[in-house]
């Protein structure tokens, strides 16, 4: 039985109203308090912004959010002791506000100010809430394909969190949580790197502990079930709906762990010892009550992922139509999430040799992403209006193939030619996948030049070598 959570419309009501009604109390205390004298007014006025900020965040009211928790700094630098911990604390909401809405070098600004502060204080970077702003900035370095800054940092955050804990916490299994967790973040930065077996003892052991303490919680809630229902215990409703909101999240933070650890054997071509947790993770999802019908989409399209990676697009296939069929069920007709599986699929045709089944999806695919990106560029929704650029690349580059294969190369120069432009919307331009891409485009270039002027020989040097060729003739790193 899972313990995985979906709201409802009702439950997303019932948490508006509340968020309404704090912030209106919120306004209220903010009034009464308007012109502090003494810090104890100036204390009590910033915890009453802080919950503002809180149910501004709730009710998605993001820039006034901002103004809220600017106006707490405000205060704290104004009328608070330099060693009083409002201020920090304020610093890393608002570089929590930044990082939401996609300003990350902000939020790593006040995040690294966050921390000057708190060493002003006399909190030393063992401090659980010094290491939790390193860890976010780790975060936000790899979210920017920063990897390296992230991984020193993920690091550092690993040896501070064994620091916290004493011998006896240790062997106790205590503070298990944040472990596996600091494990994870190594080991994912470690996959985004490439360096997939250093990455691997890292993610196989946060999620023997994570298995661990699922384990332990769950015999902890049946126990105390049990007891519930023999009366030896009184039920608390909203402790119950606290710790199955915890459970949730537990589980959720397992299924993440699980799958870091299968994509990164799967990336180390270690298929056998992906496959089962690949599997596992389709039974849970399908087991799950409510049925999360996205999450077991994913699930399923990592597996068919995995299939492509160990070359076995017969295997890959069932998955991938699986997966697009949930999504067409319950995503409307245009989400670019449907856009993404339909290029998954043509990937499996175009591997298979099926090139007119593959160029009508990949077609299709790349028509409904363009459009929804330029809608959202035209100011209709946010962003790129949920089009991944990482994933709308990537099916580029494999829509560039097909025409390949086909000996189109004005439209496989085309194709790479908006692959980098999406690449770079993502990662930063002199990354190594730009910089693998314009490698790719140069050497389809060359093979296109020679095959017109009939010095092309296959024998001479397939695709490789024409890559290494190219890097050559753009003097390209």
């Amino acid at each position: 039985m899972s313990t995985s959570h979906i709201f409802t419309s009702e439950d997303e009501n019932v948490q508006r109203t509340q968020s309404l009604e704090a912030l209106r109390k919120c306004t209220q205390e903010v009034a009464h308090y308007s012109d502090p004298q003494t810090e104890q007014e100036y204390v009590k006025l910033i915890q009453t912004l802080h919950k503002k900020a809180t149910a501004l965040g709730a009710l998605h009211q993001h820039s006034q959010r901002v103004a809220c928790v600017e106006k707490i700094i405000k205060l704290a630098k104004k009328g608070l002791p330099v060693n009083n911990l409002s201020l920090p604390k304020a610093l890393e909401t608002l570089a929590e506000c930044h990082a939401m809405m996609g300003d990350k070098p902000t939020a790593l600004t006040l995040f690294k100010e966050a921390l000057d502060t708190r060493a002003a204080c006399g909190l030393p970077e063992a401090h659980p809430s010094s290491t939790d702003s390193i860890k976010r900035m780790a975060d936000l370095y790899r979210d920017q394909a920063d990897f390296e800054q992230a991984l020193e940092l993920h690091l550092k955050v690993l040896e501070l969190r064994r620091s916290l804990l004493s011998p006896g916490e240790a062997r106790r299994g205590e503070g298990d949580a944040v472990m596996a967790e600091a494990l994870h973040d190594v080991g994912t930065t470690y996959h985004c790197l490439g360096h997939f077996e250093r990455a691997i003892p890292y993610a196989k052991k946060a999620l023997e502990i994570k298995r661990e303490l699922v384990a332990r919680n769950n015999a902890r809630r049946e126990e105390g079930e049990k007891r519930r229902v023999e009366g030896h215990e009184e039920e608390e409703e909203e402790g119950e709906e606290a710790e199955e909101e915890d459970a949730s999240d537990e589980y959720e933070k397992l299924m993440e762990m699980m799958y870091t650890l299968a994509s990164t054997y799967a990336k180390n071509a270690e298929f056998t010892l992906a496959q089962p947790i690949y599997t596992e993770l389709i039974a849970r999802r399908r087991d799950e009550d409510p049925p999360n019908y996205i999450k077991l989409a994913k699930a399923l399209n990592n597996a068919g992922a995995m299939h492509m990676e160990a070359g076995d697009g017969a295997l890959a296939l069932p998955f991938y139509e699986e997966s697009l069929d949930i999504l067409r069920m319950v995503l409307p007709a245009a989400h670019p999430e449907i856009a993404l599986a339909m290029g998954n699929l043509a990937e499996v045709y175009r591997t298979a040799g099926e090139n007119e089944k593959a160029l009508v999806l990949f077609e299709t695919s790349l028509t409904m992403q363009r459009r929804r990106a330029a809608e959202a560029m035209a100011g209709v929704g946010g962003g790129w209006g949920g089009v991944d650029p990482m994933g709308m690349a990537c099916t580029l580059n494999n829509s560039a193939l097909l025409y390949r294969a086909m000996e189109n190369y004005p439209q496989v120069e085309k194709q790479m030619e908006e692959a980098i432009d999406w690449l770079k919307r993502a990662v930063p331009a002199e990354h190594y996948y730009v910089t693998n891409m314009k490698l790719s485009l140069a050497a389809a270039q060359k093979e296109g030049e020679e095959k017109k002027a009939g010095t092309y020989d296959p024998t001479k040097y397939g695709m490789v070598g024409l890559f290494e060729k190219a890097r050559r003739d753009e003097n390209l790193p």
